[in-house]
C-alpha cells in the first residue's frame, strides 16, 4: 500500500464537508477549486500515511511488557502485543 491508495474519493470528501455544510457538492465548485481540493486530498494522505507508518515503527522499538526477563530481545515481538495493537488500529 502507498500513500496514494488511501486518498478519499470525491463521495468522501464530500460526506466529510456535507458533515458542517449540507449543500456542499464538489462538482458545483470552479475547476480551481476542485484542483485546491484534490491536492489537499493527496498532501493530507502522504502526511497521514507516513506518521501511521512512524507509529508503527515506533511501537515496534517499545519493550514487550511479555517477554521473559534476561531474553534477548525485549522488543514487541509477542502475538499478544500484536493482535492488541491490530483491534487497536481497527486492522483485523
Amino acid at each position: 500500500m502507498k500513500a496514494k491508495d488511501t486518498v478519499m474519493t470525491d463521495g468522501e470528501l464530500e460526506a466529510e464537508i456535507r458533515k458542517d455544510y449540507k449543500d456542499f457538492t464538489i462538482k458545483e465548485q470552479t475547476p480551481e477549486i476542485e484542483d485546491v481540493l484534490c491536492w489537499t486530498r493527496e498532501a493530507q494522505a502522504e502526511i497521514s500515511f507516513k506518521a501511521g507508518i512512524r507509529e508503527v515503527v515506533e511501537w515496534m522499538f517499545e519493550s514487550c511488557p511479555h517477554a521473559p526477563k534476561n531474553f534477548p530481545s525485549d522488543k514487541r515481538m509477542c502475538v499478544q502485543c500484536c493482535e492488541a495493537k491490530l483491534k487497536e488500529w481497527g486492522v483485523e
